[in-house]
């Protein structure tokens, strides 16, 4: 349980560092690295998520936790739709992707 209620924690403070990131090279930068790493520790919170239906204090902090992800995709997405010279770090994506043990 303290290991999600660190996690929140840490979410709290990078959710209000991307939200407080300037536009342009800035938050290119901080999207570049913090993307792969949001959809990954989604999946793991996911997975977590599953295997704590006996623990509901332990079920409510990772439903917490799942809402924070979300809440930053969604952030991420309003702040790089409308802006065309945005990239989305697509490699660090794929590589969530391929099972690095066949190569």
């Amino acid at each position: 349980m303290s290991t999600a209620q660190d996690e929140w924690q840490s979410l709290q403070r990078v959710y209000h560092r991307l939200v407080e990131t300037p536009s342009g090279l800035p938050f290119y930068n901080v999207i570049g690295q913090l993307l792969p790493r949001l959809l990954s520790r989604i999946g793991q919170n996911h997975q977590r998520l599953l295997e704590s239906e006996n623990n509901p204090q332990l079920k409510e902090m990772l439903d917490n936790i799942h809402t924070k992800y979300l809440d930053m995709l969604t952030h991420i997405m309003k702040r790089v739709k409308p802006d065309e010279a945005c990239k989305i770090p697509c490699i660090g994506i794929v590589e969530l992707l391929v099972d690095r043990t066949f190569i």
